[in-house]
This record gives C-alpha cells, structure tokens and sequence, in this order.
C-alpha cells in the first residue's frame, strides 16, 4: 500500500529552507516501519498543483494507528525536525492507494506522472493498453474514497524529455489520463 502527501510549499519560505527541511527520510520517528519511495517535484510548471508528492510504502492501513499514537505523543511534539518540516511545508492532502504494479527501480532523472477517473487492470501479468513495463514505476489505485478526485495514477522513470514525449503522445485504448505532470526528485526540479 502507498500513503502519497501532496504538498505545496509556503511561498514565503525561502525555496532552500523548504529542501533543506522537506526532504524526509524513514526515520522521521525512531523504529519506522514506513518505506520512503520516492519524494519528487513537478519541474517547469508542467502539471497539476500541488508541485509536491511523496510516495510512502506502509503495509497496510492499520499503519495509520500507528502513526495517530505517535503524533499525538510528546515525543512527537518535541521533535524538533518534524515541527520545523509542518512549519515549511503545507500538506493539502494525502491518499492511500492500493498497489497494482511496481518496479524494483525507481530512480530515474525525471518522472512522467498521468492521473486517471478510471483505469482498469487485469491480472498482475496484464497491463493496460497502451502500458508497457519498460519505464513503467507504479501503477496506483486510490483505496475507496481516501485521495484527490484521480482514482488510479501512473509513474513512470524517463531519461530524457523526448522520452516523457512519447509517453505523453503514446495511444492509449480505454481510459484517458485526466492530467498528467512531469517531476524530479525534490530539490532538483526547476521552479
């Protein structure tokens, strides 16, 4: 299961404070189970606000038990790197999203994000049309109701522009991407 944050920042932080304090790790709390995947910022304009998401790997909802204990816990009050993280950065919402295909990779120079109403996928060897596996990073379902109005999204790991271009153009049959977004891993996108 995937929890996504999606950020935004305060504009009147200073773009390095924001990095500098934004950037997470799976040791935000000590004996973190969660897995950080990937922490990525939409680069040159090109996608839907907000410009920020990170992917969390957790093993499933009854994670988020945990996590209410924690945050309402005194040692969560006085950690002082997760009080200055909420004060840089404003989480506008959050999802959690089932699973359907995911690579062993996810490090590429940029990521090619389409969010969809509706996708369908067969069985776990079956792919959309219009799917491929080469550059393909996730396929995410949204779990009932808990996410922004996209039910299902695609990331994919592209090298190059040209590379997030055929993606864009590529004929897909069935559903059609709502909105799509191009990324870099955060701190390295281009305002």
């Amino acid at each position: 299961m995937i929890y996504i944050e999606f950020i935004e920042r305060d504009r009147f932080m200073p773009i390095e404070i924001f990095h500098h304090l934004g950037r997470q790790s799976s040791d935000w709390a000590d004996g973190a189970a969660d897995k950080l995947v990937l922490q990525i910022g939409r680069t040159l304009r090109l996608g839907p606000m907000p410009s920020y998401l990170v992917f969390w790997e957790i093993d499933d909802i009854g994670r988020l038990d945990e996590w209410e204990t924690y945050f309402g816990s005194t040692e969560a009050r006085t950690n002082r790197r997760s009080q200055a993280m909420h004060r840089a950065m404003h989480i506008q919402r959050a999802g959690l999203y089932d699973t359907l295909f995911a690579s062993k990779s996810t490090n590429f120079p940029l990521y090619y994000l389409e969010f969809y109403r509706e996708l369908d996928i067969g069985p776990e060897d079956e792919l959309p049309p219009g799917f491929t596996r080469e550059g393909l990073v996730f396929i995410l379902r949204r779990v009932g109701w808990l996410g922004p109005e996209a039910k299902a999204l695609s990331v994919w790991g592209c090298n190059s522009y040209r590379a997030v271009e055929r993606l864009s153009r590529r004929s897909i049959e069935g559903a059609l991407p709502m909105d799509a977004g191009v990324y870099k891993d955060m701190g390295s996108e281009t305002l």
